[in-house]
């Protein structure tokens, strides 16, 4: 897929993150992903080859509050 596509899908998923709703804070990687129009394997892919973390990790370590750099 196309980077830029790819960039205006990880912005949808960290709206969902970031959305502050029950929904947004309890729906698994693969809800996520499916929300923001991705599927979760690509979006796991992207997630790692951007920052070197899978879509697990990220959001346990945005929901536990833990910095990135401790990961």
């Amino acid at each position: 897929m196309e980077r830029s596509v790819m960039d205006r899908k990880l912005e949808r998923f960290a709206l969902l993150l970031e959305s502050g709703t029950e929904n947004g804070k309890n729906m698994s990687f693969e809800e996520m992903c499916s929300k923001a129009g991705v599927p979760a394997g690509e979006m796991d892919r992207y997630l790692y080859d951007s920052f070197g973390l899978s879509g697990a990790d990220i959001l346990k370590a945005y929901r536990g509050h833990i910095p990135l750099y401790l990961l």
